[in-house]
This record gives structure tokens, C-alpha cells and sequence, in this order.
């Protein structure tokens, strides 16, 4: 079988279509989108002419066999997520005034309202992504795969902070091993090419250089929006226990 990921639009259209064009040429069986298709801050972005988040989510849905939320889409659509072990939001998160979320989140959350851009979703839209579910097992010939928006117990990456070292990645090997799979793919980093990780060590992958999956490993994913960091969607032939990051 042949997987692709696509991770972190941010209502980049133009990267997007770019994206779904090359991926003609891979035929994957299954393409997945690991989240954050909504989500424009103007401070990391300069495409504000180009932005479409209704138009992105409209052919995401026209063409990716799973769709998991990020911690854009939740602000976007004004939900919450369902695994969230070391935050417990207020049922009433939406509700609260900014100072009295500031004052709860004590800094532990992104902060979305204070510079990021209004998506203009449609209210089906808004729906649908209500109703994503936060994370995936995929069947392949590796078994089973683990696909989600970020890494254990920040599923939904709403939470500020990233993972730095393999001891970070832990929780969510053991996360992993609850659902009985030894491969989990993810974004949410904005990782400038493939990062293979294992418990031992971060591979930095480069864009088209091949990485073996034979074994317990977590995948990142290179985001799609334009930006900072350099483009790109990631290829695994779970038969041939191969992935590889593509530059876009």
C-alpha cells in the first residue's frame, strides 16, 4: 500500500492545488491529511491574497480518503478536542471573554486570537469539521498505523511547545503501543524536510533521500503552507517499508 500525507495548509490554495497535482504522479491508495487547513496569521504568512480556507477544505474533502483536525481547525470551528489529558478545557471554552481564556490557559495554549485572520468558513463547513475524528488507525501490510494532528498527550497541538529530543516522543510510543501499532505519522511541526524518529534518536531526513521503516518510528510531516520552512508532502510504501519527504 501506498500512503501520502499532506499536513498544514493554512489556507494555502495555491500550495495546495500544487500539492494535489504532484501527487498524481505517486498514485498513493489512501491520501491523508493530518490537519491545519484553516489557520492564516498574517505574522508567518504573506500570501493574504491567496488564502482560501472554504476552497482548500473543499478539495481536501473532493480528494483525502481521512481527514484529522488540527489545533487551527478547532479554533476555527470553535471546538474542542477530545483527547486532551494534561489541559482540561471548560466546556464553556468559546464563551469565555479573551483575559478570562488567558487567565485559565496560563500560557500553556497557542494564542489564535490575537493575530490570526478570520477563515471565513461556510456554516456546513464549520459542521464538518466539528465532527472530525482526532486521530486514525490505518490497516497496512506494516499493521496497523497511527495517524494524528501532533505527538502524545498534545494530539491536537493546541498546547504551546514542540519536541525537541527522542525522550519527548515517549509518551507517544507508549501511546502507540495502546493501540498496538509500531508506525504513527504526524505534523504539526513544520518540519523543513522528514523527521524519522525512534526512541534512540531524530533522523533529519532531506527532501527525496529515502528513510526504512523497519521498526518502531514516529514520521513527521513537512507542511504545505508557504512560509519560514521549506514545503513538501510525505510518500510511505508500507510494502516496501520505505518513506520519503517530496519538495514542493
Amino acid at each position: 500500500m501506498k500512503l501520502a500525507f499532506i499536513s498544514d495548509i493554512h489556507e494555502d490554495i495555491v500550495s495546495l492545488r500544487l500539492a494535489i497535482s504532484m501527487l498524481e504522479k505517486y498514485k498513493p491508495d489512501k491520501l491523508i491529511c493530518l490537519g491545519d487547513i484553516c489557520g492564516f496569521n498574517p505574522l508567518y504568512y504573506k500570501y493574504f491574497d491567496q488564502r482560501n480556507a472554504h476552497e482548500c477544505l473543499r478539495i481536501i474533502k473532493q480528494n483525502c480518503d481521512v481527514i484529522l483536525p488540527g489545533n487551527h481547525d478547532y479554533y476555527a470551528s470553535k471546538s474542542l478536542p477530545g483527547i486532551s489529558p494534561k489541559f482540561e478545557f471548560p466546556a464553556n471554552w468559546y464563551e469565555l471573554d479573551y483575559l478570562q481564556k488567558q487567565k485559565i490557559a496560563n500560557g500553556k495554549l497557542w494564542d489564535y486570537e490575537y493575530s490570526e485572520l478570520n477563515p471565513m468558513l461556510s456554516h456546513s463547513d464549520i459542521d464538518f469539521l466539528q465532527n472530525l475524528k482526532q486521530i486514525c488507525r490505518i490497516e497496512t501490510e506494516m499493521g496497523g498505523l497511527l495517524a494524528s494532528h501532533y505527538i502524545y498527550p498534545n494530539l491536537s497541538g493546541m498546547e504551546v511547545g514542540f519536541c525537541k529530543t527522542p525522550t519527548d516522543y515517549i509518551p507517544h510510543f507508549d501511546y502507540m503501543k495502546t493501540h498496538q501499532v509500531n508506525v504513527a505519522v504526524a505534523g504539526h511541526a513544520h518540519a523543513s524536510r522528514l523527521l524519522c524518529v525512534t526512541k534512540q534518536k531524530i533522523h533529519k531526513v532531506k527532501f527525496g533521500k529515502k528513510c526504512e521503516v523497519d521498526k518502531q518510528m514516529i514520521l513527521l510531516c513537512p507542511p504545505i503552507a508557504r512560509g519560514a520552512f521549506k514545503q513538501g508532502f510525505l510518500i510511505l510504501d508500507t510494502k516496501e517499508k520505505i518513506s520519503r519527504a517530496i519538495r514542493i
